[in-house]
């Protein structure tokens, strides 16, 4: 564990490096930890060798028991018959429902953050007023007008020029 910013620096990068000297490890701890190393890989194959291998499947206790049936008829002979429980198929399907569980209520939205609503005045909604671009007459066929054209069917409250945009090309 780093317990100040000299120790995250490499050792042979610090400025008093050549004051360190670090020993070898004697043979036998290399005997020693490698004996551990090989012991900790064997047991992490053999756990996964384990885990690939296929299930082994319940052993069934066979109890039999004898049981003699007389039948009610008198010409009818008596039989032994042999009970025991059958066995469980290991590939059959869980015969029990999974039921989904309904989900609890959702967490309550965000809030929105916004100036608390207020209503609009007669001037404030008349400058907010856009003026009908396209004229009050009908146009079932949905034919594109000129914009000449709709500036002369609208009534004209004051006076309209119309300037040609083949003019401003030039």
């Amino acid at each position: 564990m780093a317990t100040s910013f000299k120790d995250l620096i490499p050792l042979r990068e610090r400025a008093d490096a050549g004051d360190i000297e670090i020993e070898r490890p004697s043979p036998e701890e290399v005997t020693r930890q490698t004996e551990r190393t090989k012991n900790a890989l064997a047991n992490l194959i053999s756990g996964a060798s384990t885990a690939q291998k296929p299930q082994v499947v319940q052993k069934h206790d066979d109890q039999v028991t004898y049981v003699k049936y007389k039948p009610e008829q008198p010409e009818s002979r008596e039989r032994l018959i042999k009970v025991q429980s059958a066995r469980r198929d290991p590939m059959e399907p869980p015969k029990h429902k999974v039921k989904k569980i309904p989900h609890g209520p959702p967490s309550p939205p965000r809030p929105i953050l916004r100036s608390p609503p207020r209503k609009a005045g007669a001037e404030e909604q008349a400058a907010w007023r856009l003026p009908p671009a396209v004229s009050s007459w009908k146009n079932p066929k949905g034919y594109t007008k000129g914009i000449h054209k709709l500036l002369v069917a609208r009534p004209v409250l004051e006076d309209v020029t119309i300037i040609r945009l083949l003019d401003l090309t030039k």
